[in-house]
């Protein structure tokens, strides 16, 4: 499998004010295929796994957002 880095932007809104900055980092997923399919046939075969490769990395980019959402949430809470 071939490795591929996503760069994510989010808006993070800063404690105590109401602007957003900007924050950027690096997601790593996997590509389930390195070469190119040889065939159209063979490309709508692997249209699945391409599928559930990006959900895997979606998901990441999710639990990212989230815990970033819980973090300014959480010291909010705490001024």
């Amino acid at each position: 499998m071939k490795t591929i880095f996503l760069i994510v932007a989010m808006s993070v809104a800063t404690v105590g004010c109401q602007s957003s900055n900007k924050l950027f980092y690096i997601e790593q997923c996997k590509a389930p295929f390195s070469n190119p399919p040889s065939s159209w046939a063979q490309a709508a075969e692997r249209e699945p796994a391409w599928a559930a490769g990006f959900e895997v990395c979606a998901n990441k980019v999710k639990h990212v957002n989230e815990t970033l959402s819980e973090m300014s949430f959480s010291s909010k809470l705490s001024d």
